[in-house]
């Protein structure tokens, strides 16, 4: 799954096997999207990072993934 982090805190090192494509990618509206660095204590508004078989799949036309967070699972501002 996508992980979001700011430019920052950088691309997650991946666990369990997972690897991380080092490009990444921004929501749609960034950065008012609303999507905000899944690090402990950062609240800046986050890239995506893309898993690379989900970077694949990108490449193939896709644009919606599922997003995950390490320690505080996906955190997002509202209005």
């Amino acid at each position: 799954m996508a992980l979001a982090r700011c430019i920052n805190c950088g691309c997650p090192n991946g666990k369990g096997g997972n690897a991380y494509s080092a490009r990444s990618h921004v929501a749609v509206g960034f950065p008012d999207s609303g999507i905000v660095c899944g690090t402990k204590g950062c609240l800046s508004a986050a890239h995506i990072w893309l898993l690379m078989q989900e970077e694949a799949e990108y490449g193939r036309g896709e644009r919606v993934f599922p997003l995950t967070g390490c320690h505080a699972g996906t955190k997002f501002r509202v209005q």
